[in-house]
């Protein structure tokens, strides 16, 4: 067969491959602080203003905790909780369209303080933004959240659990969900989890940026072209 008939055809089957391939437009930033926020906030993320504290307000709905009832539940807690159990939050807004996850660490390191993070995800937009608070006084009820690192900050954080964010964060939406605990519908509500679009993350080089799916099996296609 000629040697141009398979070059014709490599050619054309790398044009498909990259025709079902989800480019995503990643955003890194160099922004912390308020400017942060109001970059998350221009691409319609949510930005929830304050932060309600260990009892939630302020538009943050308290969950439940994370126990060791469940396979799920035990590993997240021995993993990433030191066996502290993990309070989860809900925050949820209509303008922009969009969910925010907040994980309490109560009474980190026995101090007093609490570890706290939050993600806040653009339904519409498919943008999504991070913010982690090391320090913050159990008994504080109105933290603004541009109190918490978020953005270039992250890369300075000390905590050991906001060092890459996008790593751990990848794939259709930012959410890591643990089934049979309150990370998990419908115990968060049935709220709505997934973009429009596979997210891209609003973080700083060098975090991971989500890079999109195939959503083909590039050998099965090639298997069924060359079997024809």
């Amino acid at each position: 067969m000629p040697h141009n008939y398979f070059k014709l055809h490599l050619k054309s089957n790398f044009i498909l491959l990259l025709l079902f391939t989800k480019l995503v437009s990643a955003l890194p930033t160099t922004l912390s602080g308020q400017d942060y926020i109001d970059q998350c906030a221009s691409n319609d993320v949510p930005t929830p203003l304050i932060w309600g504290g260990s009892q939630g307000g302020f538009g943050w709905n308290r969950i439940g905790e994370i126990g060791d009832d469940s396979i799920s539940g035990a590993y997240f807690n021995t993993t990433f909780n030191a066996s502290l159990d993990t309070v989860i939050f809900t925050y949820e807004s209509g303008n922009p369209y969009g969910t925010c996850l907040a994980l309490i660490r109560p009474n980190f390191a026995g101090i007093g303080l609490d570890h706290v993070d939050i993600i806040c995800l653009g339904i519409i937009s498919s943008k999504a933004c991070f913010w982690e608070g090391i320090e913050i006084d159990e008994n504080r009820t109105n933290v603004p959240l541009s109190e918490f690192d978020g953005g270039r900050d992250l890369l300075a954080t000390q905590g050991g659990f906001g060092l890459n964010c996008g790593s751990c964060h990848a794939g259709e939406n930012p959410f890591i969900i643990h089934p049979g605990t309150p990370l998990s519908n419908p115990s968060l509500g049935n709220i709505q989890l997934n973009p429009l679009e596979w997210y891209d993350p609003i973080l700083p080089f060098p975090m991971s940026q989500n890079a999109g799916p195939i959503n083909i099996n590039p050998a099965r296609y090639y298997r069924s072209i060359y079997a024809a």
